[in-house]
């Protein structure tokens, strides 16, 4: 339901989505039927999906889960309610190194060929390559800096 939830957020905007989740199974049922559509006919159908359900759209919103319910005042609160419950027991952590982490991290994260995915990297300009290792990495600190102003409103991070 996740993902359904997600795609209609995506086409339709948070409401829908909001409102798929409380539409329940039925709405849950007509989106199934609505994707096995083809793609003229889909988009009638999510659209007429989308007007169904426009009557869960409107707050206050309620949060079920297994049997406890919360009130979600508005759209921002429902937001951080689920921000907050989507970080619950996750543990995040950042290592510049392998060396940082412990044995049994180290096997569970890299070294278990049952969940370790290899890549291999190829260096098309090796130049390039030794250029910018050379600034990001090198002793001296202004075209590092000049590089971190230039990019790091384009930068992707995964803070």
């Amino acid at each position: 339901m996740r993902i359904a939830t997600i795609c209609v957020a995506f086409a339709f905007g948070p409401a829908s989505a909001g409102a798929l989740a409380q539409g329940g199974s039925d709405a849950m049922e007509k989106l199934r039927a609505c994707s096995l559509l083809a793609p003229a006919e889909r988009l009638e159908c999510l659209d007429k999906l989308s007007r169904d359900i426009a009557k869960f759209n409107e707050p206050p919103f309620v949060v079920v889960k297994n049997e406890h319910r919360d009130n979600q005042p508005d759209w921002r609160e429902l937001l951080e309610f689920v921000k907050a419950e989507g970080k619950k027991d996750a543990n995040v952590q950042r290592y510049k190194g392998l060396g940082e982490m412990n044995p049994e991290q180290l096997w569970e994260t890299t070294m278990d060929p049952q969940s370790r995915r290899l890549l291999k990297v190829q260096i098309e300009d090796g130049i390039a390559a030794d250029e910018i290792f050379t600034k990001l990495m090198g002793d001296d600190v202004e075209p590092r800096r000049l590089f971190i102003e230039q990019n790091a409103l384009v930068a992707r991070l995964d803070v």
